[in-house]
This record gives structure tokens, C-alpha cells and sequence, in this order.
């Protein structure tokens, strides 16, 4: 990540230009008009408690529940730095009215605990897993992981194919893994596993509980594709945002796990090769932004037409969709993206 306002952190290598892209900023939308949205997602947060639950592995993972008993059942997977929060914002949203979510926080994220360490993305699914089975879910469900987190719903959809029917991938990291730069803009070179580990744990803040809140505010908008029109500072859906940057306790552990996730025949300089995608009994369907350059679309698309192409998932597994916004489309322009996931949702699974 660029240093923002004096916050020295990681952002993927791709987005270093990020702020030298002025021309690919639409400044014509503001997300003014988006404020009766926000003030929606206040009003079903604060009336949807959130829930703890006790798992076997003696972690506790918290998660809200919106529209209970609706048909189509669910999971959302927060990305770095987030929490239930942006689950709410989709929930208020028409294309959402018919479905049952379950907006989960995995181990490390905010309202959940990490008792011991989760490097992995794939251990993070299990961990979700046994809360869904906790809380006493045995219906068929869907996953949408955002960023971070659609490394947990795609191994959710992979691992568990009789409980999973389909898994959306929401301006997700790429399936060979992230690759991070220095606060200076020098990439971070990661020769290992362990190399990654080592140097993550110094250059990933463990705690962004920063004085000024200011900061964190600066350090999301500063990845809008629409900054001029971003969320004011002084709206409640802020409060929550801050609160799931300032706790989440696994950052170090998510960032490991983005550079070691690897699903593809080729070789990364921290993880083998992998024919887990040939693997694939649920569908996996990709969201994207073309003007997402935190994880830069051109790298996401790529992998994933290289990955339809060269046929490395079965015939109709996967499949790309480009929702043409940036990385916080959740702030920027939720519509946009709930339009580009119901055509996804009844092309795709519904049929």
C-alpha cells in the first residue's frame, strides 16, 4: 500500500500506479445518490445482531443473518480489513430481497477470534464451514467472497461441493495470489513460504488501531475509482467501517494467506503448482472491475480466461463477468455490481 497519510502498509503490486491514473477516475458518478443505500445499511445492521458461535477447534466466529427464510441461501465472505458490514449494504439492495444471507466473519476478522493462527485460505473455509454446520445450516447454499475473501469461497466450493452450489468471486484476489509492494513502491520479493511470512509479519501492521481515524478513512477512499463522490466521512455506515479495520486481529495471517493461494498449474515463487481447478464440482463465477487497480482486473481476467481456455477447470465451471467498477464497488456503485451478479446468478445457477 501506498503510505497514506503517514500509514505505511501493503497494497498488490499492480496498484502502485493507482494515483498516476486520474484519466481512469469517473468523477461523473458520486455516491451522493447512494446515501439512502448507506443509510439502509445502518438501519439492518442495527437491527440484526450480531451473533457469536462457539466452533470445535475452540475458535469463536461471529456473523449476521438478513432476510432469514428467504429462498436463496447465501454465505458472504469479507475481504481485507472489512467485516459484515459490506454484507449489509448488498442486503438492502432489490437483487439481494430474495435471498437468505449469512454474513460471516471468518477467524481473524473483526468479531471473531484467532486463538491460534490461520495461514491459509483453505483452513479458513473449514473454520467457516463448521460454523455453518454450528448454527445448523443444512440446506444448499451459495458463497460470495469479496478481495480477501473470495480465496475462503472458492475453497468452500471446492472442498464441499455437496453443500455449495456456486461461489462468486468479488474483485477477488487472483487465482495464483497476490503479490504485494513496499511502502516505498519497491516490490516485496518473496523467495519462500517462510520468506513470506517473515517479511509479511513485518511490513503488514498487526494493529490499525490508529490514533487518527482520518487515516483509515483516507486509506480506503484513496482505492475508489470515484473519489470525489466516496462516502462522507461523517456518515454512520463510517463507525462500522473504522471498527472493522481497527479489529482485525489476522491481518498478518490474510496477507500470508493471499500470497500463498495458488490453484493453478503454475508455479509461484511461494506456492507449487496446483490442479485443484480440475477439480471443481461447483461453479466458480468471477466478478471483476475494469476499473479495479487495487487487484488489477487485467491480472484477474487474465488468469481466469487462461484458466477457461486451456481448460484447466471442467467444461462450465468457470466463468467471468466485468461489473466495470473499481475495487470499492460497494462504496462507489453497489448497483452495479448487484445488476452483474443477478445476471451471473440466474445465467449461471438458476437455469
Amino acid at each position: 500500500m501506498a503510505e497514506i497519510s503517514g500509514m505505511n502498509t501493503l497494497v498488490p503490486l499492480e496498484a502502485k500506479h493507482l494515483q498516476q491514473l486520474p484519466e481512469c477516475r469517473d468523477s461523473s458518478k458520486t455516491t451522493n445518490g447512494n446515501i439512502t443505500i448507506f443509510d439502509d445499511a445502518v438501519a439492518i445492521i442495527e437491527s440484526s445482531p450480531r451473533q457469536e458461535q462457539g466452533l470445535p477447534c475452540g475458535e469463536t466466529m461471529s456473523y449476521r443473518e438478513f432476510h432469514k427464510g428467504k429462498p436463496h441461501i447465501l454465505v458472504i465472505l469479507p475481504g481485507f480489513l472489512a467485516d459484515d458490514t459490506m454484507a449489509a449494504i448488498l442486503a438492502v439492495l432489490p437483487q439481494f430481497e430474495d435471498h437468505h444471507i449469512i454474513a460471516v466473519n471468518p477467524i481473524g476478522w473483526n468479531g471473531s477470534t484467532m486463538n491460534k493462527p490461520v495461514y491459509t485460505h483453505e483452513e479458513n473455509a473449514e473454520k467457516v464451514m463448521e460454523l455453518l454446520k454450528a448454527i445448523g445450516l443444512q440446506s444448499k447454499f451459495m458463497v460470495l467472497g469479496y478481495s480477501t475473501g473470495g480465496g475462503i469461497a472458492f475453497y468452500l466450493a471446492q472442498k464441499y461441493p455437496d453443500s455449495v452450489s456456486a461461489a462468486f468471486l468479488m474483485h477477488s484476489i487472483p487465482f495464483n495470489g497476490m503479490k504485494y509492494i513496499k511502502a516505498n513502491g519497491e516490490p516485496l520479493h518473496l523467495q519462500s513460504l517462510e520468506d513470506a511470512k517473515e517479511k509479511l509479519s513485518i511490513c503488514v501492521p498487526a494493529d490499525m488501531n490508529v490514533e487518527n481515524p482520518d487515516k483509515i478513512y483516507e486509506l480506503f477512499k484513496s482505492f475508489s475509482a470515484n473519489p470525489d463522490g466516496y462516502l462522507p466521512r461523517d456518515h454512520k455506515l463510517c463507525k462500522y467501517l473504522k471498527a472493522a479495520t481497527v479489529n482485525m486481529p489476522g491481518s498478518v495471517e490474510a496477507a500470508i494467506a493471499n500470497v500463498s493461494f495458488n490453484v493453478t498449474p503454475l508455479k509461484t515463487s511461494v506456492a507449487e503448482p496446483s490442479d485443484i481447478l480440475s477439480t471443481l464440482k461447483s461453479k466458480v463465477i468471477v466478478i471483476h472491475g475494469s476499473k479495479d487497480y487495487l487487484i488489477h482486473a487485467k491480472v484477474v481476467e487474465s488468469i481466469t480466461t487462461l484458466a477457461i481456455a486451456d481448460g484447466w477447470a471442467p467444461p462450465g465451471m468457470l466463468s467471468f463477468y466485468d461489473d466495470d467498477e473499481g475495487h470499492t464497488v460497494m462504496i462507489d456503485n453497489p448497483t452495479s455490481f448487484a445488476r452483474v451478479y443477478r445476471k451471473a446468478l440466474e445465467e449461471q445457477v438458476l437455469t
